[in-house]
C-alpha cells in the first residue's frame, strides 16, 4: 500500500478508516476532498483602500501594507503570488527535497538502501517538507469574511 500517490492518500485513508460504511454515507466527505479549493481572485481592495493578496504558500489573504511581497511583472497587482516569507520557505523546501532525492540515490548506490525502498524513503521525507510553516504574526485571514472589501470585489471572494 506504500505506492499510493500523495494526492490520493487522504481519500484512501478516509475509505480505509470507514471500510464498513457505504459509499453513499461517505460521498459528501469524498466530494469535499475531490473538489478544488481554488480562489477565483488573488487580490482585493478593502474599504480603506488597502490591497490584500492571497498568498499561495500560506493559503491566506494578507494585507500588503503589513506583509512584504516581491514584485512580479505579469500579474494584475504587479506583486508575486507568495509573500516574501512564503517564497523563502517554499524555495528552501524545494532545495531540501532535491537534497533528499540525491541522498536517496547515493544510499541506493552504496547499498545502504534497497532500490525497492527508494520511493518510501523519498515520500517519507517529502511529507515532512510539505508542511506549511504558518505565519507567527497572525497577519492574514483564511477567507474574505474578515475583510471589508470594496463592493465590486465582493463577487470575487472565495
Amino acid at each position: 500500500m506504500s505506492n499510493i500517490k500523495s494526492t490520493h492518500k487522504t481519500i484512501f485513508n478516509l475509505l480505509s478508516n470507514n471500510s464498513d460504511s457505504t459509499v453513499e454515507s461517505l460521498m459528501e466527505q469524498i466530494l469535499e476532498l475531490c473538489t478544488g479549493k481554488t480562489v477565483s481572485a488573488t487580490s482585493v481592495t478593502d474599504t480603506d483602500g488597502n490591497l490584500w493578496v492571497y498568498c499561495y504558500y500560506h493559503k491566506m489573504w494578507e494585507n500588503t501594507e503589513v506583509v512584504a511581497y516581491g514584485s512580479k511583472v505579469n500579474t494584475k497587482t504587479g506583486l508575486n503570488t507568495m509573500c516574501k516569507t512564503g517564497t523563502n520557505s517554499w524555495t528552501k523546501k524545494q532545495r531540501e527535497l532535491k537534497k533528499v532525492k540525491e541522498t536517496a540515490l547515493q544510499l541506493v548506490m552504496s547499498g545502504d538502501l534497497e532500490a525497492t525502498d527508494l520511493t518510501d524513503y523519498i515520500e517519507t521525507n517529502q511529507l515532512e517538507l510539505e508542511v506549511i510553516v504558518p505565519r507567527l504574526d497572525n497577519q492574514g485571514y483564511p477567507d474574505l469574511t474578515e475583510i471589508s472589501v470594496e463592493p465590486e470585489d465582493k463577487a470575487i471572494s472565495k
